[in-house]
């Protein structure tokens, strides 16, 4: 319908054109100096619109011809782009499907695209094993360089990298450029163990507990390792501050404890942590003491009588305190009450050394008997 009205437009401007030419063509006359050019009016209306639209098309033409350059590289690179998707793609899908070397071929070709060569970069040095620590490096600074979208993700491993060498500096400087969340304080976790800070890891304790991070027994290792190479008190007291990270201290304030020179210091952790949470192996640490402030220790053990009488462990820790000032007869009672409320090899064991200390040989090898029946 609309072509129809159209070409009945076009019919009635024709008809009308050709009646207005055929009553009066009319003329233009062009003169310079002795040249003339005469033609009608029709005529040169024709010539000057061919002429406009000629010079419209070489106007046209020169543009696309000037622009062309531009143009095939703009398709070019959207070409490369492209194809860097592709490879992207491909190498994503290739490594979910554990096809980790071809995946790597495809991400490394995607890496060398602008568009791509973030992310590409990103699961290159990731999927990287610890040997190939130049290509990490290479890789992880790659994506640094390509863009803010991939600035933390790149100094995240940087940061890993530099701790698993060792490099502690250069991974402090990383870390200090980060955001607080739980990969970052993980990371300052294992920082601060390995640079032995313990005040800045006790501080740390908020944001270990915010994030649920808790130690490995790899990490509660170097921890004691750490305490082992200690030469005096001061470092040790420094290296206590740090165990507040910790949700269950007690091995190692154990080993605190035995470590000191300072035995009246021991003791006294010991007494405040007993009175916090009373543990057979706290009742066997403060019988360890020797014969330090042994008087006040007894008293001590004497007031805890009405909260543990029914505590082997501290019945067998006022045994062992009884027996070093020299009242065997009330260390003999303190076993046989420990025995009565739980049997034990231990327990068994000093009874006997007790009795041959005595001279009741016959009932001390009859202990002995009973602690290898009760380890058995």
């Amino acid at each position: 319908m609309k072509v129809a009205v159209g070409l009945l437009i076009v019919i009635i401007f024709a008809g009308i054109l050709g009646t207005l030419i055929a009553r009066d063509p009319g003329y233009i006359l062009i003169v310079y100096q002795d040249y003339s050019l005469q033609t009608s009016l029709w005529v040169g209306l024709f010539l000057i619109i061919v002429l406009v639209v000629a010079s419209y098309f070489l106007w046209w033409l020169a543009h696309v011809l000037l622009d062309l350059p531009a143009r095939v590289s703009n398709w070019r690179n959207e070409k490369s782009k492209s194809r860097a998707v592709q490879f992207l793609g491909k190498g994503i899908a290739l490594g979910l499907a554990g096809q980790q070397d071809r995946a790597s071929r495809f991400l490394l070709r995607a890496s060398e695209h602008d568009t791509t060569a973030g992310p590409a970069a990103l699961m290159l040095a990731n999927e990287m094993s610890a040997a190939d620590a130049e290509q990490r490096k290479s890789m992880w600074q790659r994506a640094l360089d390509s863009g803010e979208d991939f600035v933390t993700a790149a100094r995240l491993g940087l940061a890993k990298d530099a701790l698993t060498a060792n490099e502690l500096s250069v991974a402090q400087e990383y870390l200090a450029s980060l955001p607080v969340n739980q990969a970052t304080t993980e990371l300052k976790l294992e920082l601060l163990l390995k640079m032995e800070k313990w005040q800045e890891l006790a501080d740390l304790k908020k944001m270990l507990r915010k994030y649920a991070i808790t130690l490995t027994q790899v990490q509660v290792s170097s921890m004691r390792d750490s305490l082992d190479r200690m030469q005096t008190d001061a470092e040790r007291h420094l290296w206590r501050s740090a165990l507040s990270i910790l949700t269950d201290q007690e091995g190692l304030l154990i080993a605190y404890c035995r470590s000191l020179s300072d035995l009246d210091i021991a003791e006294k952790v010991l007494r405040q942590q007993i009175d916090k949470h009373a543990s057979p192996v706290l009742f066997i640490a403060y019988t360890e003491l020797g014969v330090t402030n042994l008087p006040c220790r007894l008293e001590q053990v004497e007031s805890w009588q009405r909260k543990f009488s029914d505590n082997a462990a501290y019945r067998c820790c006022a045994g062992a305190l009884y027996a070093l000032s020299g009242q065997s007869e009330l260390a003999l009672v303190e076993y046989q009450k420990s025995l009565e409320i739980e049997p034990s090899a231990e327990i068994h064991r000093r009874l006997a050394l007790l009795l041959a200390d005595r001279g009741d040989n016959k009932a001390s090898v009859e202990q002995f008997q009973m602690a290898i029946n009760v380890t058995k």
